[in-house]
C-alpha cells in the first residue's frame, strides 16, 4: 500500500507537477470515446459560462471571478495547489474517510489530483482543435481560456 501510494505520488509529480500548464505538449495518453465526449462537454460548458459571464458582467473582477471559480469547481474540478510535494498529500489525506488508512487516503488524493489534471490537459486540447477552423472561432477560444485562468 505505501509503495502504491508513493507511485502515484511520483506519477502526480512527474506528469503534472503544476496546476497550472502551459499546454506545450499535447496528450499521449489513450482515452476513451466516452471520457473524449464528457471532456470536450465539460470544458465547453466552462468557457461558455466564463464568456456569458463576461457579457453580464463585463470587467466586475469580482462577479466574474466569482463565476468563473463557481463553474470550474463543478464541471473541471481544477485544484489551486501550483506545486505538488508529498508532504502536501500527507496533509492533504489526513482527513480520512472513516475505515480509510492513510496509505489508502494519501493514495486517493493523488490519484484524484493526477485525474483533475489529465481532464484538464487533454480537455484543452479537444477544444483547440475544435476552434482553430476560423480566426473568429480560435479567438473566441483563446480569449476564455485566459479567463479561465486570470
Amino acid at each position: 500500500r505505501v509503495e502504491s501510494a508513493a507511485n502515484a505520488v511520483k506519477k502526480l509529480q512527474s506528469e503534472y507537477p503544476h496546476a497550472l500548464q502551459f499546454y506545450d505538449t499535447p496528450p499521449l495518453d489513450d482515452l476513451s470515446l466516452e471520457d473524449f465526449r464528457q471532456f470536450a462537454a465539460d470544458r465547453y460548458e466552462v468557457l461558455s459560462r466564463i464568456s456569458n459571464a463576461k457579457a453580464s458582467f463585463g470587467r466586475d473582477g469580482d462577479k466574474l471571478k466569482e463565476a468563473v471559480k463557481d463553474v470550474t469547481s463543478k464541471r473541471l474540478s481544477l485544484n489551486t495547489r501550483s506545486i505538488i510535494k508529498e508532504e502536501d498529500i500527507m496533509a492533504t489525506s489526513r482527513i480520512q474517510v472513516p475505515g480509510m488508512d492513510l496509505e489508502e487516503a494519501q493514495e486517493r488524493v493523488a490519484k484524484e489530483m493526477f485525474e483533475e489534471r489529465r481532464k484538464d490537459h487533454v480537455s484543452h486540447f479537444i477544444l483547440r482543435l475544435a476552434f482553430c477552423r476560423t480566426d473568429e472561432l480560435r479567438r473566441w477560444f483563446v480569449e476564455n481560456e485566459l479567463e479561465l485562468f486570470r
